[in-house]
């Protein structure tokens, strides 16, 4: 126990990180003295060869703690071969132009949640909002933009019920919901939930003549009929 205190008091003392690198490598050397080798680098690329080399997952996390160089965290979230590791890294990255490329990479379900939750420049949830292929990434994205211009911008885009579903939902204004269900730009699955709700017959008319899509069209006239079986009109 002497010696292995007198070794620690050594190795915190030693500059040479190739040295210490020999140290964290040696096979034979225990975990907790390697860990303090660790400790003591500062080079980058030293810690990433360690993450990557590494004889003990514990020794990765502590290396990986001590990296802030983003394009080497963005490496390691992008390709090391341990899921905890990639986890790890992500809550590392700060660069929120890095975290939206890797969501685009098409990382595990799991791992691009997180990724999303790291996001917070606005304009870049509403580009994943946008484009991911994945609606649970697109969902988890528009639960965390909270310009609600931008959420609405959403509707001529999003096709998913769902998503669709929870925009709406959050719209109060019923002018405002009549000016996207004649919008030409907004989705049609948008457009169709609008009008197939809506009880304003000047603009159920309007659509059922006019509208360009023979989908929204029908579906304002399936809304007719329905107001007049009701008895909402006569």
């Amino acid at each position: 126990e002497k010696d292995l205190k007198t070794r620690i008091i050594a190795i915190k003392k030693i500059k040479d990180e190739n040295f210490l690198l020999n140290i964290v490598q040696d096979k034979n050397e225990s975990l907790y003295v390697s860990c303090v080798a660790v400790d003591q680098i500062e080079n980058q690329k030293t810690l990433l060869q360690i993450i990557q080399n590494g004889k003990d997952q514990s020794l990765a996390r502590a290396a990986l703690e001590k990296i802030e160089n983003q394009e080497i965290l963005f490496n390691i979230a992008q390709n090391h071969k341990d899921a905890q590791i990639r986890q790890a890294a992500v809550k590392q990255i700060k660069d929120q132009n890095l975290l939206v490329s890797l969501l685009l990479q098409g990382n595990s379900s799991d791992l691009n949640r997180n990724i999303v939750a790291r996001i917070e420049d606005q304009t870049l949830l509403y580009n994943v909002a946008k484009n991911h292929k994945d609606a649970q990434i697109r969902q988890a994205a528009v639960n965390q933009i909270k310009d609600s211009n931008l959420r609405i911008q959403l509707l001529k885009y999003e096709k998913n019920q769902e998503i669709v579903e929870g925009i709406l939902k959050e719209i109060k204004e019923t002018k405002l919901l009549e000016e996207l269900a004649l919008d030409q730009e907004i989705s049609e699955i948008v457009r169709m939930r609008i009008l197939s709700k809506t009880s304003n017959m000047q603009i159920l008319t309007n659509v059922s003549k006019k509208d360009k899509s023979f989908d929204v069209r029908v579906t304002a006239k399936k809304r007719i009929a329905e107001l007049y079986r009701m008895g909402t009109i006569k």
